[in-house]
């Protein structure tokens, strides 16, 4: 048994846990809220987390993310990961990238896919696109940028070397 030191507690009166199911697959207002370098599972690489805050709708305040290879032995696996990048710097229109801090607090539209469980782990978001918004929050104008997708075209802001590898 355990004496808690907590005076008077009583669960009707506190705020209960959400649910971690993910959200939805469809289209999100949101914005980037954290972001950090972490390392891969097997050390030898880096990757972006970012976490995307919802702004509007049935799911305002969860969380999604999107992991970005910005270190990894195939090269393709890094370039997927700086064409996606450059993607979120231009809806943030951030050219020049110091420090994942400029993506923050952002307005933009994410395209928020499931995907399912698998033996290892349970179902899970995956952010796969980004529109900027114009003139910044949705709330404000609700008008959309088109900033073009991560289909392979070659953008100057994509080949350039990211600060986290010098």
């Amino acid at each position: 048994m355990a004496r808690l030191p907590l005076n008077n507690f009583r669960a009707s009166e506190q705020e209960k846990m959400g649910t971690f199911n993910p959200v939805p697959a469809g289209v999100y207002t949101a914005q980037i809220t954290k972001s950090e370098v972490k390392d891969t599972r097997d050390g030898n690489g880096k990757y972006l987390n970012l976490t995307f805050t919802v702004l509007d709708g049935d799911y305002v305040n969860r969380n999604v993310w999107a992991r970005l290879n910005i270190v990894n032995a195939n090269a393709q696996t890094v370039e997927i990961a700086n064409k996606a990048l450059a993607t979120i710097c231009e809806c943030c229109d951030v050219d020049a990238l110091e420090d994942t801090e400029q993506l923050h607090n952002n307005p933009m539209e994410i395209n928020v896919i499931v995907k399912e469980a698998s033996a290892q782990y349970p179902a899970q978001n995956d952010v796969r696109g980004y529109t900027a918004l114009v003139g910044g929050s949705a709330s404000k104008l609700g008008v959309k940028a088109a900033v073009p997708p991560s289909n392979g075209a070659d953008t100057s802001s994509a080949t350039k070397t990211p600060p986290w590898t010098k």
